[in-house]
């Protein structure tokens, strides 16, 4: 056997028994661990079912659970080799797959909603939480709850520093038909954050109504749909990166209508087919 073939056969079993000596050890430690780094970083209580090593330098968590609104059903975790003995440590890839986050509100009649399906990408975090631009993307799905959304398609992307708490982002929610039903920007700077959007609905659509959806609601939206009326509005409202809260919203709009408005309100009887 050559020298070459000396080296490479020596580098494979330094890798494969690196590989097997992280995989026990994330076995035996990596669960009690992450979770409490994970809390520590992020203020909130997070639990796991399960962790596993995941080739080359990660960890797949299974069945998490982060106090008091968000699951998910496995996460992926890759770290950068250079960052594994000191801390920072740098994730280089975080995947979220099968996520939930649930929404509520403050006040008497809170503001519900919940995103289900999530599949959420992030690069360049950095664990005990410090200070770097994380860019990520999501999509998921708005759960059927009694809103003019429900089932709607959820898109962000954008990027995040957790500790300075600045922000970028735009969020789309693009409705069973695909269109773009709303569309907002959010910027926080030192934990001030705005969120400015466009809202448009056509003719009011209930594409989820709930059973106990009122005759007289069914007869408006059913009226103004085949009228052609694009109700569309402008918000805004300001809230805390580290505490959201949806109120105090400012809206500013107008109501267009299409050719079937007319027809409908004309008087004319609808042209034969």
């Amino acid at each position: 056997m050559n020298t070459f073939k000396k080296i490479l056969v020596g580098c494979v079993l330094i890798v494969v028994l690196a590989a097997v000596a992280a995989s026990v050890y994330v076995k035996l430690y990596g669960k009690a661990l992450l979770e409490q780094e994970l809390s520590r970083s992020l203020q909130k209580e997070v639990r796991f079912e399960s962790v596993a090593y995941q080739f080359p330098f990660g960890v797949r968590a299974g069945n998490v659970r982060i106090e008091p609104d968000f699951s998910a059903g496995g996460i992926l975790v890759q770290f950068a080799p250079a960052s594994l003995w000191t801390e920072p440590r740098r994730i280089t890839r975080l995947v979220v797959t099968g996520g939930m986050y649930s929404y509520v509100g403050r006040g008497e009649n809170p503001l519900r909603f919940r995103v289900e399906d999530i599949h959420l990408e992030a690069s360049d975090l950095l664990i005990p939480l410090a200070s770097a631009h994380t860019h990520f993307k999501f999509w998921g799905r708005l759960a059927q709850e009694k809103n003019p959304l429900s089932g709607s398609r959820v898109e962000s992307s954008g990027w995040v520093d957790w500790v300075k708490k600045d922000m970028e982002g735009t969020l789309q929610v693009v409705d069973p038909s695909g269109q773009a039903a709303l569309t907002a920007q959010a910027v926080s700077k030192d934990n001030d954050m705005t969120v400015t959007g466009d809202l448009k609905m056509a003719g009011l659509p209930l594409a989820s109504q709930s059973k106990d959806a009122t005759a007289v609601n069914e007869l408006i939206s059913g009226v103004l749909s085949a009228a052609g009326v694009e109700i569309g509005a402008k918000f805004s409202f300001k809230t805390k990166m580290d505490d959201l809260q949806i109120s105090n919203i400012a809206f500013s709009g107008k109501v267009i209508a299409g050719e079937g408005f007319e027809k409908i309100f004309s008087g004319k009887p609808p042209a034969s087919e």
